[in-house]
């Protein structure tokens, strides 16, 4: 790591510009050096481009991934039954989870004109 931060260094490797949203609602810029970590990251993917197909290479991609996002690629690849699981598991059942929780808290919420329990 070393060596590679040295010739990574010595050729202009390695800069980045970051800008990022701090949690008080401020915005902080740094620039953040690693040729040695740059250097070896894009052997590593010239390594997979040469040895992987396409869709195995897209496991390595960092994209925003959701739940929707999954489904849809679930679906694309032919993972039709997978794709149903998911989207049950993860949208369907808690948004139920949510609807009956807030029939339930309306309920409890009505005042009744005559209460049985009440000596």
């Amino acid at each position: 790591m070393l060596r590679a931060n040295e010739i990574g260094g010595r050729n202009g490797i390695g800069m980045r510009n970051a800008l990022e949203n701090r949690v008080i609602g401020t915005k902080s810029r740094g620039v953040y050096e690693a040729p040695g970590l740059e250097l070896l990251a894009t052997g590593l993917r010239s390594v997979y481009q040469a040895v992987m197909d396409r869709r195995s290479t897209q496991l390595f991609h960092t994209t925003e991934s959701t739940i929707a996002g999954g489904v849809i690629d679930l679906i694309h690849h032919g993972n039709y039954g997978i794709a149903l699981i998911v989207f049950v598991a993860s949208i369907v059942i808690p948004v139920g989870k949510f609807i009956a929780i807030a029939w339930l808290a309306s309920v409890l919420s009505r005042r009744h004109t005559q209460d049985t329990h009440r000596l």
